[in-house]
């Protein structure tokens, strides 16, 4: 499956850089392809997770459109304090 980033989600990368929070579209890409979890209660967007270390976590808001997954943007969040 294709993956596309939005401008908004291509200009997500420095906006997070300046804050600290340093993302690769590797990650990304990984959040989407082998996620720890997905919720997908706001269909059609749907949210990947994707645990950096054992602090955070990578949240990526995408939506599927036929063979393609468009990357709308990404966040950190918290973990949970689980492994």
């Amino acid at each position: 499956m294709m993956i596309l980033f939005t401008r908004y989600a291509n200009d997500k990368f420095a906006l997070l850089e300046r804050h600290g929070f340093v993302v690769t579209k590797v990650q990304v890409e990984q959040a989407l392809k082998t996620p720890d979890a997905v919720d997908s209660s706001h269909a059609p967007v749907h949210i990947a997770q994707l645990r950096v270390n054992d602090e955070r976590v990578l949240k990526v808001a995408y939506k599927k459109e036929e063979n393609t997954m468009k990357v709308l943007t990404f966040y950190p969040g918290k973990t949970d304090g689980t492994a």
